[in-house]
């Protein structure tokens, strides 16, 4: 479906957004690079142990010009080696470039990170954003990632991803409730039915519980349950 225009954040599709990949992950939703394009298939389907780049995950512009080096601007975002599904290998990286509008415009690296071991909680980074050759705009950053690229290897997970000013990062924390994975079907055994088979026997068909599962983000406990 076509996405309002003042909802959109990037300009590529590589990325899989998908709710079941991570493991405890903030909310419900992440950005997972692996060794997939687009539309699920390898990168490279003629050796199964081919290692390169692989997905990237581009912003659009971003007006920075009436910021300068004294309005603490920052990309701050969240990441996950593997959760639920398959650890980067130590040769495997994730990374963040900043592009500069400057003159004919420029990528730079900023940030990278080696695979290893599995994990299954996020850990937060955030990237200053102080130099004259990024505060114009047009500026943009990217995530992108080396894998094997020749399955669904190599999970990087990515939330929470925010860029903004005047940000402490000794009191920086986002005060919210969120929903971490999505919600069981309501349905028994099955999870969905055609309306002529589910009214035979509705209660036959309806679960007599359902669980879920939400995180207070913030220090202040935001929900209360009984």
């Amino acid at each position: 479906p076509n996405i309002p225009l003042e909802w959109q954040m990037w300009t590529d599709s590589y990325a899989r957004i998908n709710g079941t990949l991570a493991a405890s992950p903030l909310t419900l939703g992440v950005a997972t690079l692996d060794g997939l394009d687009e539309t699920g298939y390898p990168y490279d389907f003629t050796d199964q142990y081919e290692q390169g780049p692989a997905d990237t995950l581009t912003s659009l512009p971003i007006d920075l010009s009436l910021f300068d080096g004294s309005d603490n601007v920052y990309l701050v975002f969240y990441y996950e080696r593997g959760g639920l599904g398959n650890a980067p290998d130590e040769d495997d990286s994730l990374y963040v470039d900043f592009y500069s509008p400057f003159g004919a415009g420029q990528w730079f690296q900023k940030w990278s990170i080696d695979g290893g071991d599995l994990e299954q909680t996020f850990t937060q980074v955030a990237i200053p954003i102080n130099e004259a050759e990024f505060l114009l705009e047009g500026f943009k950053f990217r995530f992108r990632n080396d894998a094997t690229i020749s399955g669904n290897y190599d999970h990087w997970h990515l939330d929470y991803v925010l860029v903004d000013q005047n940000i402490n990062l000794d009191n920086f924390q986002f005060d919210e409730v969120s929903m971490q994975y999505p919600m069981n079907t309501l349905i028994n055994v099955y999870t969905s039915m055609p309306w002529t088979h589910y009214i035979t026997n509705p209660e036959a068909f309806m679960k007599d519980d359902i669980t879920y599962r939400y995180r207070n983000l913030g220090e202040t406990e935001n929900i209360t349950s009984g």
